[in-house]
């Protein structure tokens, strides 16, 4: 027995140390935060509540409140009238969130929220399934021919279109920066009449016009006119006259296309690769809108006008004008509300200090090429990710709670005033109790798996999702190409995924994690400093 019990203390030194906090499952200990990190997003969110509207917290019901609210009238079933409770297990409970207007408190709204068992095991409607976390970037994902970018309030995914303007007579390729943020609800889609994309540039140009957009952003005043500005514009060579090539763009259709008299003038000194594509992003609406846009500061610096076209661009330009503005001028104001503290918070541990959308949308136009550039060799990365449950498993209930935000809002802009009911209403339409009850069908992160035995550790606690598969998609349509640069090997697999315990659907070692990686308190993952110089020298050998 003595030699046994060296040769086990033996090995015992030299076997690598699990971390409990994977090994257990990431998602146990995750979860205890469920009500937390709800309560934090509420009052994110209350910090911009319309005024006398008050978030004042939550309470766990008890469960004879729980099964009362749940077999109540309300919830009654339509074909009988008879109230029921459903006998199968689901971990979930019921809290209550309470508000109150001008003093007043309003009824208040009952949510389920998920718990789960250690190991990530969670049970819903009878059956049992796991959470696995999912790796992913903070708030920026840099992919093959996007950015995607992950907010509280929705993911927003930003791309690139080339396009050419001329820039003192010569002929200029500038990266123009689209993104489809608008979702058309289906009662809306119409078909198109102009195919060209929502550019950033546009955006800006909704909220604060072009003149005030290159002095918040740029920090100049711009000179536009028409073709008569290059011959009278003062100090000429200290300026850079900027105009449209005069070139149909393809995305314009079979119509009739009309070359537009607008120049815009920049200073010499602050010409700069982002003040190139924000000129480029204003001329390419004005290529696309060639009739609308004149040349006048009462139509450049107009905000309605740029709504109505961004209007005419997720629809069509044959919808009433009336429409498109009253349609797109709260999409506008709902942008508002995409950078809360919480984001504010993440995009500061990144070192961006931003307030609003806005200037999140001008970081954008910086550094997209930049970072696709730069990120073009690290595709395959699993270093410099975080481990994310709550994100994913909580954003139903999340987007809830900014939709009817939101709603509210629109509410006292389109009546002028609220009441007590509105709100009522409101939240009752917005926050259902509900809401969970989609995590089994929907979420990548919540799946259904079999152990053959009682070690969590060996299937169960390592499995990892990838940011792409955290939305389940149509069967047999979430595999991705052949060629996707995302699944080439990379040495960081070795210490992060699972290289010696691959799955079928997943041969390259990512769905797996390596239960002895390190991370620090936020779920980032951490190098060993012991295999850097390794792990690097190994991946030049892959490259």
């Amino acid at each position: 027995m003595g030699m046994d019990s060296i040769l086990f203390d033996c090995v015992k030194e030299v076997t690598p140390k699990l971390n409990p906090l994977l090994a257990d499952g990431f998602a146990y200990e995750q979860m205890k935060m469920t009500e937390h990190y709800i309560d934090r997003v509420w009052k994110s969110v209350a910090e911009s509540f319309v005024p006398g509207l008050e978030y004042c917290g939550y309470r766990r019901l008890e469960p004879w409140e729980e099964f009362d609210i749940s077999v109540s009238k309300k919830t009654a079933n339509s074909k009988n009238n008879k109230a029921s409770f459903d006998i199968a297990r689901s971990d979930f409970y019921m809290v209550e969130y309470i508000f109150k207007y001008n003093g007043v408190k309003l009824k208040p709204r009952h949510v389920l929220l998920p718990f789960v068992e250690p190991g990530g095991y969670i049970t819903i409607g009878g059956g049992k399934f796991v959470i696995a976390p999912v790796l992913a970037d903070k708030v920026f994902s840099i992919g093959l021919d996007n950015i995607f970018t992950k907010l509280l309030r929705d993911k927003i995914i930003f791309k690139k279109v080339d396009y050419q303007i001329v820039v003192n007579g010569e002929k200029t390729v500038a990266t123009v920066i689209h993104s489809r943020i608008y979702n058309v609800p289906a009662t809306k889609k119409v078909k198109a009449t102009v195919r060209c994309e929502p550019t950033i540039a546009h955006y800006l140009f909704c909220k604060y016009g072009v003149t005030k957009t290159f002095e918040l952003f740029c920090g100049f005043t711009p000179v536009i006119g028409d073709h008569t500005l290059e011959a009278n514009i003062p100090d000429k060579d200290n300026w850079v006259i900027c105009k449209t090539t005069g070139v149909k763009p393809r995305t314009y259709g079979k119509r009739m296309h009309e070359t537009p008299n607008v120049y815009l003038a920049v200073p010499k000194d602050k010409w700069t690769n982002e003040v190139r594509d924000i000129v480029a992003g204003f001329f390419y609406v004005v290529d696309h809108f060639p009739t609308r846009i004149k040349h006048t500061p009462n139509y450049y610096d107009d905000t309605k006008l740029w709504i109505i076209l961004l209007g005419s661009i997720y629809l069509s330009e044959n919808v009433a004008t009336g429409n498109l503005y009253n349609d797109f001028q709260p999409h506008i104001e709902s942008l508002d509300s995409y950078i809360d503290t919480i984001v504010a918070e993440d995009l500061g541990d990144l070192g961006y200090h931003i307030k609003d959308v806005y200037q999140l949308f001008f970081l954008m136009i910086q550094m997209y090429t930049k970072w696709m550039i730069n990120n073009s060799d690290d595709l395959a990365t699993m270093y410099g990710k975080q481990l994310q449950v709550l994100y994913y498993v909580l954003m139903d209930i999340t987007k809830a709670i900014f939709t009817t935000h939101f709603s509210i809002k629109a509410t006292l802009k389109n009546r002028g005033i609220l009441t007590e009911r509105l709100i009522e209403d409101a939240l009752k339409r917005g926050i259902r109790t509900g809401l969970i009850y989609g995590l089994n069908s929907s979420h990548g992160e919540v799946m259904s798996v079999s152990s053959p035995g009682d070690n969590k550790a060996f299937k169960v606690t390592s499995m990892l999702v990838p940011q792409q598969k955290s939305t389940k998609g149509p069967r047999g349509k979430d595999r991705g190409p052949v060629d996707d640069p995302t699944k080439v090997l990379h040495a960081s697999i070795a210490e992060v995924g699972g290289y010696v315990n691959i799955t079928k659907k997943e041969a390259t070692g990512r769905s797996r994690l390596n239960l002895c990686v390190k991370l620090d308190p936020k779920g980032s993952i951490l190098r060993d400093p012991r295999f850097v110089d390794m792990i690097d020298k190994a991946q030049e050998l892959i490259k």
